[in-house]
């Protein structure tokens, strides 16, 4: 089963990345940033991406 990260993003179009269950997350100004990150840390292995808006609801899910 691949990782999987989530994005939150915020009213204001800021984000925030989580990773797995980590406590630790990471914000960004924009989703762009916070997807470009992800893929960097992702490198050969395949993670679920999530992403959420400010509702709380599933925009969408890719594997990256």
């Amino acid at each position: 089963m691949p990782r999987e990260f989530f994005v939150y993003s915020d009213a204001d179009g800021a984000c925030v990345l989580k990773i797995d269950e980590e406590r630790q997350t990471r914000q960004f100004p924009d989703l762009l940033d916070a997807i470009t990150h992800a893929r960097s840390l992702k490198g050969q292995e395949m993670v679920q991406l999530s992403v959420y808006d400010a509702a709380g609801q599933l925009v969408f899910t890719q594997t990256l």
